[in-house]
Parts: C-alpha cells; structure tokens; sequence
C-alpha cells in the first residue's frame, strides 16, 4: 500500500467512532458544481409547457386580431422576469416559422418580427447585468458589425437597409449575451423549458401530420415528397430538428437533471421527421453536431479546473457509435446496397434509386446563388455590395426598411458578397473568439450548438436574419450554451484530507 494512505476512523453524526475510511493528504478534490444545479425535469412541467405553447400558438389562426392579442401577450411576458421574458421571447420567434395553417400570418408580423427582438434585447440588456460588455466574444460580435456598417456605407448599395439590418444584428446580439449573462448571474436553470419547446415542436408536427397539412408549403411538395411539418417550410424543418436532436443528445449524455429519458422518445421522432423533410442541410448539421457531441466526450475527461460530468461510460459512447456503424454495414450487405442507395437518392433529393453521386447534384439547388454571390464579389471583393442586401430583381422591386428579405444559401459566398474581404475577415474573428471560450470552460453542448448553426449555414445561410427563423435556432444554441454551464463537475485544491469511505 502506498506509504501516503493511511486507514482513520470515521465519526458519525452523533460523534461516536464509525466506520474506517482512507485518508489521502493535499489531493485534487472533484466536488459538484454548486454554482449551476441542475432543476428538473419535472415531467409535470415540461407537458405543461409543451401543450400551453401549443394552444398559445393557435391564437394566431384568428388573423390580424389574433396575431396582434399574441404579439401584446408576448410583449408583456418579455417585460417580466428573466424566465417569463424568455418564455415568451421563446414564443414569438416559434410563430415565425411555424406552418401557416397553425399560425396565419399577416402585417402584424411584419412589425412583430422586429418589435420581438428589440424588447427582448432592451428587457435585458437595460434592465439585466452588464458583465458581458468586456468579453471576447462580444467585443469581436461588435467589431464585425462596425466593419459590415463601415463595407455598407462605402458600398453605397441600399445603404439604408445594409444599416437598419445591421443594427437589427447588433442589437439583437447585444440581447442574447446580455441575456446569458443574466441568466447564469441569477443562476436560472433554462433546461426544461428549451426540452419543452422541443415536446411543443414535436406536438405540432404530430398535428400536422393528423391534420393532413405536414406538406403544405408548396404545390409540388407532395410529388417531391417533402414534408414541411411543423414549420413552413422543409429546409426550415429539417435544419431545427437537427439543432434539436443535437440539444437533447446534450441533456441526455452530460446533465444532471432527473428525468432525461424523456428525450428518448423526442429525438426519435424527430429524427423520424427530419428524414420526412429529406433536408440534407439538415442531415449535414445533425452529422456535424453529433460528430462533435461524441468526439469531446470521449477526448475531454478532467482539466486544471473542470470535469465533464459524463452519464455514461466512455466505452459505452465509442461501442454504440461502433455498434450503429456494425449494424449499418451489415444492414447494406444484407440488402444489396439499400442502405447506400437510399443515402445516395438522399442527397440528391431524388425518389428513384441513384447509382453515383456528382457533387453538382449535391449543390444543384444552391449553384445558382452561390455563382451570383461569387460574381458580385468579385466586383467588389474589399467591401461587398452592403450588409443583408442582393441583386436579385424581386428584391431591388420590393425591398422597404419594413421588409427586404434575401436568400443566400451559401455562408462563405454570401459573407464574401455582402461584406467583401475586410467583413469576412472580422466574422472569422467572432467564430475563432467564440469557439476558444467555449473550449477553454469546456462547454460541449456549447461548442456543438455553435458548430451545428455554422455548418447549418453551408446549406441555408440565415444566421444574421434575427428577424426570423434564425432567432429561434440562436435561441438554442445560447440554451446549448447554459446547459454546458451544469455539464460539468468543479475540481480544486483542497487543503483538508479526502476521506473516502471503504467500508460499511
């Protein structure tokens, strides 16, 4: 036995020599973290939640009167405590991408989709902490968007829009760290309202499936066999249930919470869903997530100042992953090339068999605005055509400081189109920034959420449309973000003995 342990006896609460324990001086003390309990799930709660912003939704189907009640509801929920403001920040953002047999949407959008994220940003980056003003990854957010104003200006090609976008990004922004920071200050546990928005999600594409409106975004979707579900659109669908698949991966592998079986069954289903949308955007961000879920849990064990808590054996993450891929393998075998065939025709969105995969089918339905992002570029590759604008006919037509929307399906094009060089320069900057501090306090579910929006953006380039289905992707990805603050168990020194017991 090591000369360094020694057997003492143990006294109990009535001071009375116990049992022998063994006595290890000056060792690394691993305690769990008080400063983020992890509350929940209480499966009380989370169906209330779920079934609560259900019906909440369905005030919407009463038009304009209907939309406005619920923007009035939303916007005095946003004005009370950090919670009820983000249940109904939560709210808002989820009506602007749901199925419009579920939510009609009129004017009352058009105003409520900038209002939403304005109060939700004043509520707490006035009436919140200020602590995140000075952090790394805030001060590289704000340097980007001084640059994609400075490029915008100086572009001089719907400078008044590239501005108002801007600062919608900006202030938007502001928002969401503001919020973190309150959030972790108070040290509110988020998690089980962001797993009852993923319950109320899949409630509503299971409605939608009932109802016989799971494809009913455009005429042709039946033919191609696309389903929409729950959202308006199939490359809307697809990509949020990635991210959602992803989030409850987190909360299944690293939190502490009672009741994480409850995300069994909902990543099931939507899995089942996103195969239903045939959203390769969204495969490819489900890949890279669960790619990095699984990668750091099995690299990253304890550091200088943290443990990840883990609640499953390392062994037992590497022999699943080994075991789907066994039983993927077989499967193909076994049918002659099912599996692979059905994955080719996957990838080109194809109902027929497909033999061979040309990368041009893979990008077909995204080459035509790559090529037009790429020419304007080199028209102006220092500083872009302006923040959030476009040449395409439809937008120079209609584009107001009320609604401009544009679609640019390719993240890189579309930052080197809009911002030229010095832009994308300063973006590469927020995303190192913000990767090293996640990475430095060891936040899994964080780094994958963020990897997952980005790689999100290869197919379907949103992330700075705050004014639509992208507030509600950011909002789980800063969920992801303080769900990693309770994955993890605080280690320090502890200049008293451990005492573990051997014994009974």
């Amino acid at each position: 036995m090591p000369s360094n342990l020694t057997f003492s006896p143990a006294i109990d609460a009535t001071g009375t020599a116990g049992r022998y324990v063994l006595v290890r001086p000056a060792a690394m003390q691993r305690l769990p973290s008080d400063a983020f309990p992890c509350r929940g799930l209480s499966l009380g709660r989370v169906a209330l939640y779920a079934c609560a912003t259900v019906v909440f939704m369905f005030v919407n189907k009463g038009g304009a009167i209907g939309n406005t009640a619920f923007f009035i509801v939303v916007a005095g929920m946003m004005l009370g405590s950090p919670l009820i403001a983000l249940m109904g920040f939560s709210c808002a953002v989820l009506a602007l991408t749901l199925n419009t047999a579920f939510v009609a949407k009129t004017i009352a959008f058009t105003f409520s989709r900038v209002f939403s994220v304005a109060i939700f940003s004043a509520r707490f980056a006035v009436g919140g902490t200020l602590s995140f003003l000075y952090s790394p990854p805030y001060l590289a957010m704000t340097t980007f968007c001084m640059v994609a104003a400075f490029c915008s200006i100086v572009s001089g090609y719907f400078t008044h829009i590239a501005l108002i976008k801007v600062l919608i990004y900006w202030a938007g922004m502001t928002g969401f760290f503001a919020f973190m920071a309150t959030i972790r200050e108070r040290r509110i546990d988020t998690t089980e309202w962001f797993v009852s928005q993923t319950a109320a999600v899949v409630i509503l594409s299971v409605l939608s499936l009932v109802l016989g409106v799971a494809q009913n975004f455009r005429a042709t979707t039946a033919a191609l066999g696309l389903y929409n579900l729950a959202f308006y659109h199939s490359q809307t669908a697809g990509p949020i249930f990635a991210l959602l698949i992803v989030y409850l991966t987190c909360v299944l592998l690293f939190s502490g919470h009672r009741n994480r079986w409850i995300c069994v069954p909902l990543i099931a289903f939507l899995a089942y869903g996103m195969f239903l949308t045939r959203s390769r955007t969204g495969a490819g961000t489900l890949a890279a997530g669960l790619t990095v879920v699984s990668t750091l849990a099995v690299l990253w064990s304890r550091g200088r100042r943290f443990a990840i808590r883990l609640n499953y054996p390392r062994k037992v993450i590497v022999a699943g992953v080994l075991a789907a891929a066994l039983i993927a393998t077989v499967y193909d075998m076994a049918t002659q090339g099912a599996l692979m065939s059905g994955i080719r025709s996957f990838l080109v969105k194809s109902r027929a068999d497909v033999e061979e995969i040309v990368v041009a089918d893979i990008f077909s339905s995204r080459q035509g605005l790559i090529e037009r992002g790429w020419s304007n570029f080199l028209q102006s590759p220092i500083v872009g055509i302006g923040f959030g604008v476009s040449t395409d006919h439809y937008f120079r037509e209609t584009a107001t400081i009320l609604y401009a929307p544009v679609e640019k399906g390719f993240l890189p094009t579309a930052l080197l189109e809009e911002v030229g060089v010095l832009g994308t320069l300063a973006f590469v900057g927020f995303i190192i920034t913000m990767l090293l501090s996640l990475v430095h306090a060891r936040n899994i579910p964080g780094v994958a959420m963020f990897v997952s929006l980005l790689v999100l953006n290869l197919g379907e380039a949103g992330i700075f449309a705050l004014g639509g289905h992208a507030a509600f992707m950011w909002l789980f990805v800063l969920g992801g973000i303080l769900l990693g603050d309770r994955c993890t168990t605080a280690i320090r020194q502890d200049a008293t003995h451990r005492v573990r017991v051997l014994t009974q």
